[in-house]
């Protein structure tokens, strides 16, 4: 009768194979421990009992692959998987804390790296048609080494008259010091100031949230104007009504005409230093264009006309730079270059910006790999 026993359990396990393998998984040692109970009934009942197992086997296993009993099972192998998942990690909680922690902490990097790239590499700068902006620089070629170097002011004035592919021109400068008081005598502070062209704002397309832009005349000796960012604001108190206020900007007063929005965030890019975020602007003290060539040091950010193209833009910029060094430095080969707003900001950190980005995939990867 042991023989039989055995027989018999041999024939149920085999016939389970007409089950789907989730099925013989998860209930088929419980399926073969009721048909052995059965069969213990004596050698007639056995033989009735292999027989109903033949005739039910095939319908039954048919009928679980087709539409399974447990609703968990429907969509396919996920349910077992999970349930299967759930009761290892019920029976080791150190491993299950250390699994979710590791992937908690891998998700949470993989998403501080996903942001950065995002909102640096990826996304269009907040200005209206950033495409068409580009920062022009100076290549002397054979008259120096400087292969990025700052422009003139007469540079500026050329570049705004050369060509009908180019809109608008603005120089900008850094202002050296920059030593803030919200009033005479309140505790200073050192902050990052930009003189900029008045029509810098224009040049963006950007209105103050609070206040106005540079008037086209705010510009020359007396014109002691500036125009805050609004993280620079909120720092000073969010004072509503600060258009229009005196502050102390190195030593001396000046009127604060307007507050940028909230999604204004612009960095200031020099030839030989790295980009800096700028905190507050000012207009120029002096007429750009009427200054000595030599008198160098500013960047110019120019709008191309919607629709040029690049190319259309750099041969405009080089015609400029053309007549410069005819007129400035006797033909030798000084030479503008545009390079496209975003392009030239992010020039620096770009290499370490696609570093992060295919290490976040990576670790991704990895976290995915583990966790299957």
């Amino acid at each position: 009768m042991s023989r039989l026993l055995a027989a018999s359990e041999r024939w149920f396990r085999l016939l389970q194979h007409l089950y789907p393998r989730d099925f013989r998984d998860e209930m088929g040692q419980a399926q073969v421990e009721t048909y052995m109970d059965c069969a213990r009934g004596g050698r007639h009942s056995l033989w009735a009992l292999w027989i109903r197992a033949l005739t039910e086997a095939p319908w039954n296993g048919a009928a679980e692959r087709l539409r399974p009993a447990a609703s968990w099972r429907r969509p396919g192998d996920w349910g077992r998987d999970i349930e299967l998942a759930g009761r290892r990690l019920a029976r080791s909680p150190v491993f299950a804390v250390t699994a979710i922690g590791t992937l908690t902490a891998g998700l949470g990097l993989f998403a501080v790296a996903y942001t950065v790239v995002q909102r640096v590499l990826l996304d269009p700068m907040p200005y209206k048609n950033p495409g068409d902006l580009y920062y022009v620089w100076r290549d002397y070629g054979p008259i120096s080494h400087v292969k990025r170097g700052a422009l003139a002011g007469t540079d500026i004035a050329e570049l705004q008259k050369s060509s009908p592919v180019i809109e608008s021109v603005s120089a900008l400068q850094p202002y050296l010091g920059g030593i803030f008081a919200l009033r005479e005598g309140g505790e200073p502070m050192e902050i990052a100031v930009t003189r900029v062209s008045p029509n810098f704002f224009d040049l963006l397309s950007l209105t103050p949230v609070l206040g106005r832009r540079f008037a086209p005349d705010e510009v020359g000796p007396g014109r002691q104007v500036m125009i805050l960012t609004h993280d620079f604001w909120n720092r000073l108190g969010a004072d509503t009504e600060i258009a229009g206020k005196e502050v102390r900007f190195q030593g001396r007063p000046f009127t604060v005409v307007g507050v940028l929005g909230p999604d204004f965030h612009f960095v200031r890019n020099n030839p030989a230093a790295p980009p800096q975020r700028v905190e507050a602007f000012t207009s120029f003290e002096f007429h750009v264009a009427e200054t000595n060539l030599r008198q160098g040091g500013y960047a110019g950010l120019i709008r191309a006309r919607r629709g040029a193209s690049p190319e259309q833009v750099a041969i405009a910029v080089k015609a400029a730079g053309r007549a410069i060094d005819e007129r400035d430095f006797a033909g030798r080969g000084l030479q503008l270059y545009p390079v496209e707003l975003k392009a030239d900001v992010i020039s620096r950190i770009q290499p370490a910006l696609v570093v992060l980005g295919a290490a976040g995939l990576v670790l991704l990867i990895m976290l995915m790999v583990n966790l299957a």
